[in-house]
């Protein structure tokens, strides 16, 4: 096989070639370099964006002036999209200054967790304890970054509370932040801790539209009783400061949980949005509502009933249950998946397709996990809870395209070892069972917790946000809207952006010479693009260019049998992840007893297929195993590495659906150039 290796290796005379390719996951700015990924769309390098470690909001609020007693909470039915494109993240906590001056503090923190600038939002005693927000991204204009953001809060008694709306504009030059005040967006009322705590689900959420010159918001306006809330939607336009001005108001009432209350923008330029909850006034079966609101250029509004054609409601074995169901937007307009939870094995759902004015409904379908046995319980949470409760139901990542369903380990519950870190599935045109898979996309993602107030939301300008917030640690984990294998990425940026373009747009780019073969190169760890060939990021593991590895952490981990017979075949069972700027050195690996279905992967490549003991001779682990690429157990003199390895991942993987019964041990280092 020939194969020719194009390009200069650098300066002025790099060969180019004239080319085209999709903006995907963010947008591109001309002038810019950037990877391909495997479908040949331009895709940035690295797909996490931040990653904070703990954040501290007691740190925080000494740091600003004060103190904090309570952390503020993501509405457990919220959104929290305070992720920027540019690394930096919107973040919001509990500072109290004195008894009479407490309420939600924001900051700009950079991409390791630093902050950046501060500013209070309304402060006062409505805000002394179990203080919830959304944060929503608008989008950005040429100098800004802009949310909507919604808080609430109650004072000591428990008699008196508030609910909020601001817009917040972050100015890119210098990260000031600036918080906008809308009056008409105050609501109070909520007299008793039984009606405040009904708000703890969902407050309010406001959005712009028509260019950002209008808004559309929605906020729990009166609370009757845990299972009977009225709305407000008030519509209005925006000024230049993004002021809202104007506020047209409707109505909504009898609505059976807050928690079930969506808004959902279908179109920017004409405004046109969708409102969806469950009604008390049919019954739980079937009160599943959508809505049409249409806010016109000067700020008025229509709300149009929508009776979607094919829904399949009702408590039958063939139907979806109303008061547990939600809409899933994907990541093409029109586009979206209806979706009930009934138990912890099993999903109901039918795809939505909407014109602006008419729903059409797909066929009824079905998932089914495998079995009903407790590994096999693919949800956390059924039912009411799940339906009602954000950081369970926001979880789902419903693409369109793929036509999966992903869903992040938030959901899934840290002891059912099947879906320990997340699963996906395949909608096709039927009904579906056993077809969940482990993927390793989610270790991006922070671990499983049971903590009630995790959230994980996909912002309308393709950014996926992680929340994570317990008593210790904090995180927030922004990455894009990849979900799908992140090492299907060219090894280099082999693209230079020659027009900048949004996502979704098609633009013009100078393509750096790749490889040229005879033959056929394997699409599993090569694009092919313009008749050449690119290699992507597993396809090859260059050694990094530093001459010593300095120790930082020496560890040592064990993985259990039923550990490795928990995960499915090809899955891992154990994954080690070097941090930025760090890498792995596998000192030694072994088991028990030789492994049945353990192998092994270094950076995506299979090392292995088993395991051998550390009492098996040389010559039986090297029949099962590259020993000269891992490690030796049975030398003479014990464990021993030859050569080093070092790696940014290491892997122990399940190789067949044969039992393990032995434990296998890893001992490693983790360490930085030097």
């Amino acid at each position: 096989m020939a194969i020719k290796l194009g390009g200069s290796g650098g300066g002025a005379n790099i060969p180019y070639k004239g080319s085209t390719a999709e903006v995907s996951y963010l947008p591109v700015t001309q002038g810019s370099y950037y990877n391909l990924d495997s479908s040949g769309k331009l895709t940035p390098a690295d797909s996490v964006l931040s990653r904070t470690g703990a954040i501290d909001q007691d740190t925080l609020a000494q740091a600003n002036g004060g103190a904090q007693s309570n952390n503020a909470l993501p509405f457990y039915n919220g959104t929290y999209e305070g992720q920027m494109p540019n690394g930096n993240i919107l973040y919001a906590f509990q500072n109290t200054i004195n008894n009479y001056s407490m309420g939600i503090a924001l900051v700009v923190l950079d991409k390791k967790g630093n902050q950046l600038t501060y500013a209070p939002l309304q402060f006062d005693q409505q805000y002394y304890h179990l203080n919830f927000y959304n944060i929503r991204s608008a989008g950005e204009d040429s100098s800004h970054y802009i949310f909507t953001v919604f808080t609430k809060g109650q004072n000591s008694s428990n008699n008196a509370g508030a609910v909020r709306g601001y817009t917040v504009t972050v100015r890119k030059s210098d990260n000031v932040i600036t918080v906008i005040t809308h009056s008409a967006l105050a609501y109070g009322g909520f007299n008793t801790s039984s009606k405040l705590s009904v708000l703890n689900n969902f407050g309010g959420i406001m959005d712009l539209a028509r260019g950002k010159s209008v808004y559309c918001a929605i906020a729990v306006d009166v609370v009757t009783a845990y299972n009977n809330v009225d709305i407000e939607i008030t519509t209005g336009t925006v000024s230049s400061t993004y002021a809202n001005i104007g506020n047209n108001r409707t109505n909504i009432t009898d609505i059976l949980r807050s928690g079930s209350i969506q808004l959902i923008k279908y179109d920017d330029s004409s405004a046109n949005f969708l409102l969806i909850y469950q009604a008390i006034t049919g019954n739980t079966t079937t009160g599943f509502t959508i809505k049409k609101v249409l806010v016109a250029a000067d700020g008025s509004h229509t709300v149009t009933d929508i009776t979607p054609s094919g829904v399949t409601q009702g408590s039958g074995t063939g139907q979806q249950y109303g008061e547990y169901s939600r809409i899933y937007k994907s990541e093409q307009a029109g586009k979206y998946l209806w979706a009930s939870v009934q138990n912890t094995t099993e999903a109901r759902y039918q795809k939505l397709s909407y014109d602006g004015s008419t729903i059409t409904a797909g066929s009824y379908q079905q998932y089914l996990a495998p079995s009903t046995g407790s590994a096999d319980r693919l949800f956390r949470s059924s039912q009411e809870n799940f339906a009602s409760s954000g950081q369970y139901s926001g979880s789902l990542i419903y693409r369109y395209t793929e036509d999966k369903i992903y869903i992040a380990p938030k959901v899934t519950n840290a002891n059912w070892s099947n879906y320990e870190k997340g699963a996906v599935w395949t909608l096709g045109s039927g009904s579906v069972q056993g077809t969940a898979v482990q993927t390793d996309l989610f270790d991006l993602f922070i671990k499983q917790t049971n903590s009630s107030a995790t959230l994980i939301c996909i912002s309308d300008y393709g950014i996926i946000t992680e929340r994570y917030t317990a008593a210790d640690p904090s995180y927030v984990i922004g990455q894009t809207q990849q979900v799908f294998d992140p090492n299907y990425i060219t090894k280099d940026k082999i693209a230079y952006a020659r027009q900048s373009g949004a996502v979704g747009a098609t633009v013009d780019i100078s393509l750096i010479e790749g490889i040229t073969s005879s033959d056929t190169l394997s699409s599993s760890y090569f694009l092919s693009k313009e008749d050449m060939y690119y290699p992507f990021s597993i396809a090859e593991q260059l050694a990094p260019s530093f001459g010593y590895l300095k120790p930082t952490v020496f560890a040592y981990q064990s993985v259990t049998g039923s550990t490795t017979n928990g995960v499915n075949v090809g899955s891992a069972a154990f994954t080690l992840t070097a941090p930025e700027g760090k890498y792995i050195k596998i000192l030694a690996v072994y088991a028990s007893s030789n492994t049945s279905s353990a192998g092994m992967r270094l950076d995506g490549v299979a090392l292995g297929t088993r395991i051998a003991s550390a009492y098996s001779t040389a010559a039986v682990f090297d029949s099962v195993c590259i020993v000269n690429s891992v490690a030796n157990p049975a030398s003479a003199s014990g464990p021993s590495m030859a050569p080093p390895v070092i790696c940014k991942e290491f892997k122990i993987i399940r190789n067949s659906n044969s039992g393990e019964n032995s434990t296998v041990y890893v001992s490693y280092m983790i360490g930085e150039p030097a």
